[in-house]
């Protein structure tokens, strides 16, 4: 029986002598894998929308916010005082009857809001 430095000396010398097959194997292997990878994030991000922004007076209050929801630039609370991103924290806590949506930030400054201090960016 061979201890477990003999073995791993074995081992060694195996690779040594055949890593360049040891290579191609392995290349083999992992490269269908990655470029399958590749292809299956491509097909997820085609899926996505795309991002749409209004200008003008677009502000609008929960009763028709559904359609301007995906497009909207900031959202409020009508019973806050403070702006958010749509995927910040603070927006997403906001009841979808009480959400306000905004444009731009002068939009929602003019409107009396002021930025969230938890919402990276503002």
């Amino acid at each position: 029986m061979d201890s477990i430095g003999e073995r791993a000396r074995k081992i060694k010398v195996f690779i040594r002598d055949r890593e360049t097959e040891l290579f191609w194997v392995i290349l083999a292997i992992l490269l269908p894998l990655f470029l399958y990878g590749i292809a299956q994030m491509s097909l997820i991000l085609d899926d996505r929308e795309p991002v749409q922004v209004y200008q003008g007076d677009t502000s609008i209050t929960a009763q028709n916010s559904s359609d301007f929801a995906r497009s909207g630039l900031l959202v409020g609370s009508v019973n806050g005082s403070k702006y958010h991103y749509p995927w910040c924290g603070g927006a997403q806590r906001i009841k979808e009857g009480n959400k306000i949506w905004f444009a731009s930030i002068e939009e929602a400054k003019n409107r009396g809001y002021s930025p969230a201090g938890n919402c990276p960016g503002l």
